[in-house]
């Protein structure tokens, strides 16, 4: 009788380990994710119950199924969807959003960026994997030991070999995947949580982005008069249509027949001009063009797609947004395009060249670059940069510059004509860990090897290689007759990331917003102009073609533009997507954020200047308008109808 009931315990430990032990454990992590990564406040309890039914509903059908051990499978799924958590987890730290399936296609381009991926596998999202290797040692040495040393009785023996399922693991399964459907069930009956918000559950999500993936949702087609036409116009924030000016500034065609250079800076952020670190000015250089002959957009926030710094720079060059979770210059790089480059060199430009640091290939720019209108492309494989011209990740930013200033001296003296010349610096890339020999900033010991430490030296290099280029410029003699236009990719220091937002929210004096994440200079110089001004209606990439356009006197009758011109522009809003949800904007007084999950109640708004919390709901309007803005790009990019006579002809058929 005591073996017996000795039996019985040691069934009931196994049980326990092996079954609820896991459950548990799965419970806590998910109610983790859920809360801190994905932050879905009081949708918490239905999203974690809902993927609790899903998996006991898994486990029940296997463990009735199987007619051997289910443990094995049981455990199987659990180190699956642990992993997958983690890899949520990484992913939605550095981007604030889960991932997509269509990113593995990229997976061969992380490279040199696989630091930056290194560096958000924190020992906190460990977690979600950490007991791994526990339970497999548990698998693999422990338990068999253990079924040795101490029965569990033959009926218990028995019951494995038959194919009979375990009355005590099936109940167990049943009786909690039934306390959470109820939970799931009384969520949606009692309170305004609504069925479709279970899309953003974490299994749910990854099965319907499978299934967006390979079966794309058609977009109805758009009336070409909202795209072209009369009826262009701009959403305010409080839902109000506000005509697109087409009256012309004090500043129309101010830089006509000038050279173009266009600089995409890696990671710069606004917060940087004008600022000092204990006495050191940041960015003297870029602080010194904005001093004279500039105008100067302050409130300017970048906009990208899944192909970040590529969709940042395919923004700019055609006014158009990238799809979010791709990159537009390998998902649409044989589209025609009517881009920055071709519309120059319609209008008389000489050639059009683009200068990047990094490989070639990568975001397919050399396959991309043809049917963008550049002639020439010199990546960092063409610069054959000895060991004491790199930097981070490539060729650095003041060789990277000497060398392009070189190169465009030889341009113009083949011609008379202006050329357009596109510079993506490289050297301020994530994680910002440049040599020693490029530190020229004297930091605190405290933010020495911090972030936001290297961030301050990468920056402050690159912005000294600017310097070096513009003195270039001027002694090949091409700076008075051009225009130089600087701009920040995308955010360098995410405020997600405590020690970042604890550091800028000291240095900066005033909370760390996210404002501040998506605000970067936009800057345009005109030698000799004698100009200098802050613009500070809102804008974004997709604003600088038409803007630019504005400044040189020229028109583009050819191609689709979704910007607007910034300097006769009264009001501005600047449609995001990618880093916030598709919905989300930010104006010149507000910052709206709608929900990655979908969950409409969680959207948030708050003033741009003071962060002050605002009622949501008034801007539910301008947010959809937000959506199909974004969408109406998608669908012409899907159908190649980027070019106005192309539109004309399926609109037509």
């Amino acid at each position: 009788m005591q073996a017996t009931e000795n039996e019985k315990r040691w069934n009931l430990l196994f049980f326990f380990v092996e079954t609820v032990l896991p459950f548990m454990l799965l419970c806590g992590k998910l109610w983790r994710l859920n809360g801190d990564m994905l932050g879905l406040g009081k949708y918490i309890l239905p999203m974690t119950a809902f993927t609790v039914v899903i998996f006991a509903a898994v486990c029940l059908f296997v463990r009735v199924g199987m007619k051997k051990n289910h443990v094995p499978v049981f455990m199987g799924l659990y180190f699956a969807l642990s992993a997958l958590m983690l890899v949520d987890s990484v992913y939605c730290g550095y981007t604030g959003k889960l991932p997509s399936v269509v990113m593995l296609q990229y997976v061969w381009q992380l490279g040199d960026v696989i630091e930056a991926i290194y560096e958000n596998v924190t020992p906190a999202r460990l977690l979600y994997a950490i007991d791994v290797p526990f339970w497999i040692v548990y698998f693999v040495h422990l338990r068999p030991k253990l079924t040795r040393w101490f029965p569990r009785g033959k009926e218990n023996r028995a019951q494995r070999r038959s194919s009979a399922p375990d009355k005590r693991t099936t109940g167990f399964c049943g009786i909690l995947g039934g306390i959470a459907a109820v939970l799931c069930v009384g969520y949606c009956l009692f309170t305004p949580f609504i069925p479709s918000y279970f899309g953003s559950e974490i299994l749910s999500y990854h099965i319907l982005d499978v299934r967006n993936t390979l079966f794309s949702k058609e977009i109805e087609m758009p009336s070409l008069s909202v795209l072209t036409g009369e009826e262009t116009t701009s959403s305010s924030p409080d839902g109000d249509s506000v005509p697109v000016s087409a009256e012309t500034s004090p500043y129309y065609s101010i830089a006509a027949g000038r050279n173009v250079i266009t600089i995409q800076v890696e990671a710069l952020q606004n917060f940087v001009i004008g600022a000092f670190y204990n006495g050191q000015e940041i960015t003297p250089n870029l602080n010194a063009l904005i001093a004279g002959d500039t105008l100067y957009y302050d409130n300017y926030y970048y906009q990208i797609g899944g192909g970040n710094t590529a969709d940042a720079e395919f923004a700019v060059n055609n006014s158009l947004y990238a799809p979010d979770t791709e990159a537009a210059y390998s998902k649409y790089y044989d589209n025609d395009y009517y881009s920055m480059a071709t519309l120059l060199k319609d209008n008389g430009y000489s050639s059009a060249t683009a200068f990047h640091g990094y490989i070639g290939n990568y975001w397919y720019r050399d396959i991309a670059y043809p049917g963008q209108g550049f002639d020439t492309y010199l990546s960092g494989s063409d610069y054959y940069a000895a060991p004491d011209e790199v930097a981070g990740m490539g060729v650095s930013d003041g060789e990277f510059f000497l060398r392009a200033a070189e190169y465009l001296s030889g341009v113009a003296g083949e011609s008379d004509a202006p050329f357009y010349a596109f510079l993506i610096t490289l050297s301020s890339h994530y994680a910002f860990d440049l040599d020693d020999r490029f530190d020229f900033l004297t930091l605190d010991p405290e933010d020495e090897g911090t972030l936001y430490g290297d961030y301050l030296q990468a920056i402050h290099y690159t912005d000294a290689a600017i310097g070096m280029f513009v003195e270039a410029l001027k002694a090949y003699g091409l700076y008075d007759n051009s225009i130089i236009t600087i701009y920040g990719d995308h955010f360098g220091l995410p405020v997600y990331k405590w020690e970042c937002k604890a550091f800028l929210t000291e240095f900066l004096d005033h909370e760390y917003t996210y404002a501040d994440h998506f605000n970067v200079p936009l800057i345009m110089h005109i030698p000799g102009a004698d100009i200098n001004e802050t613009v500070s209606v809102a804008g974004g990439h997709i604003d600088v073609m038409p803007t630019l356009l504005h400044l040189l006197g020229l028109e583009n009758n050819k191609g689709i533009m979704f910007g607007q011109n910034l300097l006769t522009a009264t009001e501005g809003i600047v449609y995001q997507q990618t880093h916030l949800a598709r919905g989300s904007f930010i104006s010149d007084t507000v910052l709206y954020q709608y929900p990655f999950t979908g969950i409409a109640p969680n959207a948030k708004a708050n003033a741009v200047d003071t962060w002050e919390e605002l009622d949501a709901s008034l801007f539910a309007d301008v947010s959809a308008a937000a959506r199909e803005e974004i969408e109406l790009c998608m669908y012409l990019l899907e159908h190649d109808l980027v070019l106005v006579e192309k539109y004309v002809a399926a609109e037509g058929n």
